[in-house]
């Protein structure tokens, strides 16, 4: 068996910002390190610019993310600058000698609906 991944690496407003959350369980920030299992989706919250960003795929796969980050050198030191969220999807894949795989992968950009807090 082997597994087939892609890669995206997509950005919001901030890191660890109140309101610059992944939902799901727990809503941790967009600048922490995660992976769930069975996943069809992965959605990135931004309330003070009001949006989120969607990506969703066909098939059940498992998702990691982990901050994009710089370091930086500044009057206080050496300091970590979020540049955005890097997002891993991963699917088991056993393929026959000659067979083919199919995968289709969706970006969907939306505004967070008045009151609604993602």
């Amino acid at each position: 068996m082997a597994r087939w991944g892609v890669q995206f690496n997509l950005a919001l407003s901030a890191g660890d910002a109140p309101g610059r959350y992944f939902r799901v369980p727990g809503r941790p920030s967009l600048g922490s390190r995660g992976r769930l299992d069975d996943r069809r989706a992965l959605v990135m919250v931004d309330e003070w610019l009001g949006c989120e960003l969607e990506l969703r795929w066909a098939g059940a796969g498992e998702v990691a993310w982990a901050p994009v980050e710089t370091v930086s050198l500044s009057e206080s030191g050496f300091e970590r600058i979020y540049q955005g969220s890097a997002l891993l999807v991963l699917w088991p894949l056993r393929l026959r000698a000659g067979a083919t795989w199919e995968m289709a992968i969706e970006l969907g950009f939306g505004e967070l609906a008045a009151g609604d807090p993602g």
